[in-house]
């Protein structure tokens, strides 16, 4: 049999060379964030913000120059314009949370919600990337929850979610002040396998890239399964980001 070509490719060792090529990618992919995230405070920096001032779940102090709102139920806080971020609960802010977090501010000029939730693939554009979103997200809960409902439930409530009545089981989480997202199980049978959906606001095209849904979709995902006994073991890093190696 012939040697992986990835392995064989970056040297003799073997493992240990295709490990550091890991490693090169991972280094390249958070020399992108970082890029991505200077682009999204220049952006910010140099908009007019006013519109904050009107948000109802947005605090923006012009005094003391911060802004505070939540993400995935936790307080951020924003210092304007150094953009330094803060939250009690997570020491370390992920790269990938704090452009989220930048994107949806750009964005959230006014309330756009519609009422009606749409999957991924009914978003403008994102019937293209469906299969890729939903091998990054429903996919991973079908392989680890399969028909598991229960489970699922119980992660949905050690999240603080609001449950829902769609599907056998459901629930929605708040990401954002102006974006939802709603995660649903289907109990299989003889005719049909189980299956897992996320359902986002009509508009939240208005406030995400349809990269960022993809991204958001990922951080609900690994939340969920970090409260689920089959996720018991995913690390915080995988509970707040999507995977830095991942395609």
């Amino acid at each position: 049999m012939k040697p992986w070509p990835a392995i064989s490719r970056y040297g003799k060792n073997g493992c240990a060379d295709f490990n550091l090529f890991r490693i090169f990618i991972i280094m390249q992919k958070q020399k992108n964030y970082q890029q991505t995230f200077a682009l999204a405070a220049d952006k910010f920096r140099n908009a007019d913000i006013s519109y904050l001032d009107t948000h109802p779940e947005i605090n923006y102090n012009k005094q003391n120059g911060t802004i505070a709102l939540s993400f995935f139920q936790r307080p951020y806080t924003i210092s304007y314009p150094e953009l330094a971020f803060s939250c009690p609960q997570e020491p370390v802010i992920s790269l990938v949370s704090k452009i989220i977090i930048l994107h949806y501010l750009i964005n959230a000029t006014h309330s756009s919600r519609t009422g009606q939730l749409t999957n991924y693939g009914g978003i403008p554009g994102g019937s293209f990337y469906f299969p890729v979103f939903k091998r990054k997200t429903t996919d991973i809960l079908l392989t680890k929850l399969g028909n598991n409902g229960e489970e699922f439930k119980q992660a949905g409530e050690a999240l603080g979610a609001t449950t829902s009545s769609l599907g056998d089981v459901s629930f929605t989480i708040r990401a954002l002040p102006d974006i939802d997202l709603t995660l649903i199980f289907w109990e299989g049978d003889e005719d049909f396998p189980s299956a897992y959906d996320i359902l986002f606001d009509a508009a939240i095209d208005r406030y995400l890239s349809l990269e960022d849904i993809v991204v958001l979709a990922q951080m609900v995902t690994k939340r969920v399964l970090s409260r689920t006994m089959t996720g018991s073991n995913t690390i915080e890093r995988k509970e707040t980001e999507p995977d830095q190696d991942a395609e």
